[in-house]
């Protein structure tokens, strides 16, 4: 069974095995020459330098303790399955040799047995197969897990590579601490072994009458892409000049589409519960959705989320909120329900972009706002008519009032009914824009769908170490151990049946039940 989240040190230290443990590790002579040293009376002479020494030898001691309890387990849980009863029937020996993995205590080696099944001659090893090793993997899953968790808001493999490898180190003060950190291509394979992992958000506890509904989308730039474009055009012959002149109208961008959907706002509060003297506010129930493996079915993707969160059947109406995009309007039809009316709101920062561009006056600014807030479409192009009276407009201005003129009957829906406002700008700021194109990186189509799905988990606080353990062990559990899937469906409720498969549940066989793995998700 899994360790109590709510076990503590002090826990530890009044358990009688402690005293031991601690004499053991202090007994390390590298460790025992700076407790010595800390622990005599009346020397005044210790520094924070010969503490820190003091801490480092200690952690060390204690990752060589955890690898070596890894060790001793892999290789009494190899042991137990050899003399098991029932396995010489399966399976005979082949062969006995180490394995070096990298675990969170560092390397272990292991010894363990390879075996060869009687009936359909494959290989075999049962230690392997039982803590959930994918074929040539170096480094175990909950490496993998803590890189795919660290990615999900730091997206610099480099720097992830560099965190992990910190945490497998543990706190040194030697040189080998640097020696630790993992490669870019490693923290790639990692995060790239599942491209799509599908979860179920977790249902709330009450429905509200109203839900908001903001959308937008951002380009990212496939720099690969464009690179292996050009590569292809140089083999074929063409000159620099030439590939210049073809990039010109070419475009090496995906558009991922987003959706916040939300309860309502509240305002923040200082320390002390006081509202705050510039009054601030935070939205209320969010949940980010995006689905960049397939942006044409995006609205009812988000349907059937939202559907998965609340009770449809109590939702009497739905705002969705944005720029007014043809396919973020889209969803009004796409949500609308028999029992659930959809409105479209237009984002206030874009009304107030499109008459800026109209006019550079602030009277004048205002004064259009207002009509167009209120709906008053006779004064609103009466006064840009005046504005222009006897000069002709300008391309972008005529877009600018069309783009009003268009949208006026959503610029009141925000002004009477939605009232809190759209913060859809900075939601794409923070969850895209900021760790995918702020900095340009060689993203390709594929793998970019799996980086924005990590991204979503961490920004709806959901557990990505725990969603990646349960992908492996979805893998483990049909058979696919070293053939990963494309997709893994976390959502879906499955049966197993295997425990009525005798040649399947042969292997797991113990004379001891204890001693099997079970299941920890």
């Amino acid at each position: 069974s899994r360790l109590n989240e709510r076990y503590t040190a002090m826990d530890i230290l009044t358990r009688p095995e402690f005293n031991p443990l601690f004499k053991m590790i202090s007994s390390v002579p590298e460790v025992a020459s700076y407790l010595d040293e800390l622990v005599a009376p009346m020397v005044l002479n210790q520094s924070v330098s010969f503490y820190s020494e003091f801490v480092s030898k200690i952690s060390v001691a204690m990752q060589l303790c955890g690898a070596g309890i890894l060790k001793k387990s892999f290789e009494k849980m190899d042991t137990a399955f050899r003399y098991s009863p029932g396995r010489a029937e399966r399976y005979y020996v082949k062969n006995t040799r180490n394995r070096t993995i990298i675990t969170i205590f560092g390397e272990v080696t292991y010894r363990r047995t390879e075996y060869v099944d009687r009936s359909t001659g494959i290989p075999f090893v049962y230690v392997d197969e039982e803590i959930g090793l994918f074929r040539r993997q170096r480094y175990d899953s909950t490496i993998a897990a803590l890189a795919y968790d660290a990615y999900s808001h730091h997206t610099s493999m480099i720097e992830v590579g560099k965190q992990i490898g910190d945490r497998i180190a543990g706190f040194r003060l030697d040189p080998d601490r640097g020696k630790y950190a993992i490669s870019r291509q490693q923290i790639f394979n990692m995060i790239n072994r599942f491209s799509s992992i599908k979860t179920a958000p977790p249902k709330a506890d009450e429905t509200p009458g109203t839900l908001y509904i903001m959308a937008d989308e951002k380009y990212i730039h496939l720099q690969q892409e464009m690179e292996e474009w050009r590569a292809g055009l140089f083999r074929e012959g063409y000159s620099l000049k030439d590939v210049g002149q073809m990039e010109k109208g070419k475009h090496f961008s995906e558009m991922v589409k987003l959706a916040v959907l939300f309860t309502g706002r509240k305002k923040l509060l200082n320390k002390s519960g006081e509202p705050l003297k510039r009054p601030r506010w935070t939205l209320t129930g969010t949940h980010y959705m995006a689905f960049p493996h397939d942006t044409k079915d995006f609205w009812p993707q988000v349907y059937d989320e939202v559907s998965s969160i609340y009770d449809m059947g109590k939702v009497k109406r739905i705002y969705i909120l944005g720029d007014g995009a043809e396919w973020i309007r889209a969803g009004v039809n796409e949500m609308t329900s028999e029992n659930c009316k959809v409105k479209f709101a237009l984002d206030r920062y874009h009304l107030s972009k499109k008459i800026n561009t109209i006019t550079k006056e602030k009277a004048y600014r205002k004064l259009l706002t207002d009509y167009a807030r209120n709906g008053d479409l006779t004064s609103f192009q009466a006064t840009v008519s005046s504005l222009f009276s006897g000069k002709d407009m300008p391309d972008k201005t005529q877009e600018a009032v069309d783009y009003v003129l268009k949208h006026i009957e959503a610029a009141v829906v925000m002004n009477n009914e939605v009232k809190v406002g759209c913060g859809m700008e900075q939601a794409i700021s923070h969850v895209l824009a900021s760790p995918f194109t702020a900095i340009p990186k060689a993203y390709v189509s594929d793998h970019l769908h799996t980086y924005v799905q990590a991204r979503i988990f961490y920004k709806n606080s959901l557990d990505p170490v725990r969603i990646y353990l349960r992908a492996c062990d979805t893998v483990k559990d049909i058979g696919k151990l070293n053939d990963p899937l494309e997709q893994i469906d976390l959502a879906k409720e499955s049966l197993d049946f295997s425990m009525f498969d005798t040649k399947k549940s042969m292997p797991y066989h113990h004379a001891n039940l204890d001693s099997v793995m079970k299941k920890r998700f």
